[in-house]
């Protein structure tokens, strides 16, 4: 049923992190300059897991701003968990899944732009 590289295992399960007061990240944590960077989850996501659940919120002054998560190492942005601004100052709201690194490592690229708002909220992991 799932792509290689997929969640592929019975055994895998979803643990969430319940009741979210905030977010995780916002813009001023983020480089935005559109290249790949390395964004470290280890501070929230235990060894162990091996894919991130990511809740993204993004408003922009222009359509067709990205932000984009994907596995650490990978240079195309075909298979990517990627939000995309649609119309000028209207928010956008995504959920995606990421594979994580055994160091629970992934990587994101944002358009170089003067973004309103970035929020993004580790929603839970899968182990």
């Amino acid at each position: 049923m799932f792509a290689s590289g997929g969640i592929s295992s019975i055994g895998d399960r979803y643990v969430g992190r319940g009741d979210i007061a905030g977010w995780d990240f916002e813009k001023e944590d983020f480089t935005t300059d559109y290249t790949w960077r390395e964004f470290d989850l280890s501070g929230i996501v235990p060894v162990g897991a091996k894919y991130v659940v990511l809740y993204t919120y993004i408003v922009g002054s222009n359509p067709q701003w990205s932000v984009a998560f994907g596995e650490n190492g990978n240079s195309n942005d075909v298979t990517v968990f990627k939000s995309v601004t649609q119309v000028d100052t209207a928010v956008v709201c995504d959920e995606g899944i990421v594979k994580l690194d055994a160091d629970r490592k992934i990587q994101y690229k944002i358009w170089n732009a003067a973004w309103t708002t970035i929020g993004v909220a580790v929603k839970g992991w899968i182990i």
